[in-house]
């Protein structure tokens, strides 16, 4: 193999459209743009690569012994259980986990505008933020996040990777109940 168009150090091992030539991987990562490189195998958007299980979180013990938290994911675990008796309890647990990636990329990334896969997704959101935005608007947004990351890791364990189903809503309809 050639050695990379860009630092010369290193065999290239990706073929690049801009260069018309061989990058190493670094060199591809490090020069990366969306306006040149969209349509790439190898390009990712920031919201592509984001992993959502790597936010920041509160513990299951820091949650238990501390009522604020409790309450805080009280809210949110409500809302969710409120938006779905508004949809006559039939919110699966994967349309919950999207609604809280969006939740993330608002509160944990500060993302202004969001792209949402349809309506009912973009509904989802608006029900459980406007509960975030009555009910918590004095919980600092540091620990907001944190507590949006909580229950989208709780949704991850009792969901466990099977999201068509209702094990978590079911699981909060019994525990926390519609707010």
């Amino acid at each position: 193999m050639a050695k990379c168009s860009v630092c010369m150090k290193v065999k290239g091992k990706r073929n690049c459209k801009v260069i018309s030539g061989v990058v190493c991987g670094l060199c591809c990562g490090t020069s990366r743009d969306e306006s040149r490189c969209t349509g790439c195998s190898f390009f990712k958007t920031i919201a592509e690569m984001r992993r959502y299980d790597k936010t920041l979180y509160f513990s299951t013990r820091q949650m238990a012994d501390n009522q604020e938290l409790q309450e805080a994911g009280d809210v949110i675990e409500g809302a969710m259980c409120g938006f779905d008796h508004a949809h006559t309890n039939t919110i699966k647990d994967g349309f919950l986990k999207n609604v809280l990636e969006k939740l993330l990329d608002r509160y944990a990334f500060g993302d202004e505008t969001l792209l949402f896969s349809d309506e009912l997704e973009r509904e989802g959101f608006a029900f459980i933020d406007s509960a975030i935005k009555e009910d918590l608007s004095e919980v600092e947004s540091e620990i907001l996040s944190k507590v949006i990351a909580t229950v989208y890791r709780s949704i991850k364990r009792h969901a466990a990777d099977s999201y068509g189903g209702r094990k978590y809503i079911d699981f909060i309809h019994q525990h926390v109940g519609t707010r």
